[in-house]
């Protein structure tokens, strides 16, 4: 029964962060049409880069032109998510720490963490989805086979825990601002850690594998849902991306608890 309203209550103040913002986009229109513009230009960056290394391979750790740019298209759309609801809450967090202004969600009877994390929020960047709408067509249309559109769909959910996934494991990085007061530097290597996302998770090995699989898995971020919508053979990786899910958004959860023990206030 707890666990209930609890639930219940966070949904009903994440509808009313959502709101707020959806007036705040309402202000500012344009916006949408510049950073639709903005990540169109970056998403023709990278199918140029696929094109090129296909160039001079016919597939890519197993997998085909067509079967990478649907990776990339799945990296689109849990990413886009994170630029709607989370991304520039974590870039501000640091300076915002520093400020005192998160002192004010602390005192607040919310969960200071929900409040935080997804008080600002950028739907302009919703536009993102046409641009993705428009590479999954175009993937689709290329693959050697067609997709069943049961097993599509299934990847298509898959989308809600790799966002979930993403949200976890960039809390946890923001959430050394506790310790370190100035932590801007870890956001440039969290974008370079989520670009592992973009290629299929077999190209690497090794130590890599355990790294980006396990330890930081943000190579099955777009991987795992790619595979399902394919219908892959691919294990017990479904299941496993499922758990990390849940594990990693509790040790976030717990990490931000402790970070707060830490932490003593700039005011």
């Amino acid at each position: 029964l707890i666990l209930k309203n609890m639930l219940i209550k966070n949904t009903k103040i994440f509808w009313e962060l959502v709101k707020i913002n959806i007036k705040k986009l309402l202000v500012y229109r344009a916006l949408f049409f510049t950073e639709f513009l903005t990540m169109l230009l970056w998403a023709a960056a990278y199918i140029l880069l696929i094109e090129v290394i296909f160039l001079h391979t016919a597939t890519l750790a197993g997998w085909s032109k067509s079967q990478a740019q649907l990776i990339l298209a799945f990296y689109y759309s849990f990413q886009t998510f994170g630029e709607i609801f989370y991304i520039d809450n974590f870039e501000q967090f640091s300076l915002n720490l520093r400020r005192g202004l998160i002192d004010f969600n602390l005192i607040k009877p919310v969960s200071s963490r929900l409040l935080t994390f997804l008080q600002n929020m950028q739907f302009q960047d919703a536009s993102h989805f046409i641009m993705t709408i428009g590479l999954f067509a175009y993937a689709i249309k290329n693959l050697p086979q067609p997709l069943d559109p049961k097993f599509f769909m299934l990847g298509l959910l898959m989308v809600l825990p790799a966002t979930i996934l993403n949200f976890s494991i960039h809390s946890m990085f923001t959430t050394t601002a506790f310790w370190l007061q100035k932590n801007e530097t870890l956001s440039s290597i969290m974008w370079n850690f989520r670009q592992t996302a973009k290629y299929p998770r077999q190209i690497y090995q090794g130590f890599f594998k355990i790294a980006f699989s396990f330890i930081i898995p943000f190579a099955l971020l777009a991987s795992v849902p790619a595979e399902v919508a394919m219908n892959f053979q691919n294990g017990y990786y479904p299941i496993i991306f499922l758990l990390l899910t849940i594990v990693f958004f509790y040790l976030s959860k717990w990490f931000w608890n402790l970070g707060l023990k830490k932490y003593s206030s700039a005011n």
